[in-house]
């Protein structure tokens, strides 16, 4: 009796692993079928095997590279497929954004577009892909970190190519691209015979000896929220890449005391509201000094603008004020800010250094300083009630959104035509 039960068991598990095998085979035999059906002429057959590989691939990446080669496919309905099975992916570890990234060249194909899709379209669900992502920088080169600084920059440029920024470009953890700026020396001010120039302009020679980096554009709404939990843009509509306005000095402080933490830099600001103090040796973000912010606008140029000589509206978002003429569409004067990225750069990749907003610097505002500063790296006065905004913004002329063109407001004060950038010590 007991040798029988023993034999009866023996058959169960037989049957059970016999079972076990054959769902096996099974299960092999439709993953080769639908790897043939890749091969079909047949676009909607494709289209089928597409999505029947990737529920496989989802639980273990096999079959991946196979569905990452339909980006590529000369259908656009497979192409679909592929690019949406690839983004429903529960990303759970860097080999999925490993396995995807060398197909990343931007400017070699079809395939390469749809693979910075798909990292885009994780990277708005999962905040730790854009960590993955950013890891991956420092040893990247040529096409593929030109990919990771679109994905990590937030697609910024809304119209223009994102600027060719090379090895000398950084990014944030909120997604800020920093384009390097040399250290170098410059005439701050403007001359007398310049069209709109003020006397608190007076013109003089300033070294800076740091090299820095700065934002290639003004701080986002999006990247503002990312670090302050908050969005308190009056022009909100206006989108993830409009930069942030309705923040005052100490807002912009704040901020960058906590992006440092975030990238685990040493914060450059200490103190209180007026008694807040700036540490320039640490290596965290903090405002451009004016000088900085002149440097930086004027990328080697001495002209009015860095556009040279004049500034037109396909160059800038500022106040024409144009004359009553029913032929011109609206929007030709849009009369409020517009997304990033949407004008094209200055010298060193830097976008939107005239109009669009504001930006405040850490200068207090103090003329006379001004005019006597120091000649090498002048961090402005040690104190006033005021601090220095440069740039001008949507609602200025062009006269006002010059270069040499300084304006002061108070630290407190939030308004909707004042934004910010941000710098840092370059190594």
């Amino acid at each position: 009796m007991r040798n029988r039960n023993w034999v009866g068991i023996a058959l169960t598990m037989a049957l059970v692993v016999t079972g076990s095998c054959g769902q096996e085979d099974r299960q092999t035999r439709a993953e080769r079928n639908w790897t043939q059906q890749l091969k079909s002429s047949d676009p909607a057959v494709r289209k089928e095997a597409v999505v029947a590989l990737s529920a496989v691939a989802r639980q273990n990446y096999e079959h991946l590279d196979l569905i990452i080669a339909c980006l590529s496919d000369n259908d656009g309905q497979v192409r679909a497929a592929a690019t949406n099975a690839l983004a429903a992916f529960p990303v759970t570890d860097a080999y999925f954004v490993d396995k995807l990234l060398p197909h990343a060249d931007p400017l070699a194909s079809v395939e390469a577009a749809a693979v910075i899709e798909v990292l885009e379209m994780i990277c708005a669900k999962r905040e730790e892909v854009r960590t993955i992502l950013a890891n991956r920088l420092p040893n990247a080169h040529g096409p593929q970190r030109a990919a990771l600084l679109k994905l990590l920059a937030g697609n910024i440029a809304g119209v223009v190519p994102l600027p060719d920024l090379g090895p000398a470009a950084a990014v944030s953890t909120a997604g800020l691209l920093l384009a390097r700026v040399p250290a170098g020396s410059f005439v701050m001010g403007s001359p007398v015979t310049e069209a709109g120039r003020k006397e608190t302009e007076s013109q003089h020679t300033v070294t800076l000896s740091r090299s820095l980096f700065m934002s290639v554009t003004e701080v986002t709404q999006e990247q503002y929220e990312r670090v302050m939990e908050i969005n308190p843009a009056n022009n909100s509509s206006c989108g993830r890449n409009c930069p942030v306005e309705n923040v005052s000095w100490h807002n912009a402080v704040e901020f960058c005391n906590r992006l440092s933490q975030l990238d685990g830099f040493t914060p450059c600001y200490r103190g209180q509201d007026d008694e807040t103090v700036c540490d320039f040796s640490a290596d965290g973000y903090r405002l451009p000094t004016e000088a900085e912010w002149e440097y930086a606008c004027r990328a080697g140029t001495t002209t009015p603008f860095n556009t040279g000589n004049a500034i037109t509206m396909d160059q800038a978002n500022f106040n024409i004020v144009p004359p009553v003429n029913p032929a011109v569409p609206p929007d030709d004067y849009p009369h409020r800010t517009l997304p990033t990225g949407r004008y094209m750069p200055n010298a060193w990749g830097l976008l939107d250094m005239h109009g669009n907003v504001w930006e405040w610097c850490w200068d207090w505002d103090d003329d006379t300083y001004y005019s006597n500063s120091p000649d090498m790296d002048p961090s402005g006065p040690e104190a006033g009630q005021r601090r220095i905004i440069r740039g001008g913004s949507w609602n200025n002329t062009a006269e006002q959104v010059r270069s040499a063109l300084r304006f002061r407001s108070s630290p407190r004060g939030r308004v909707d035509n004042v934004g910010f950038r941000v710098v840092r010590s370059a190594p």
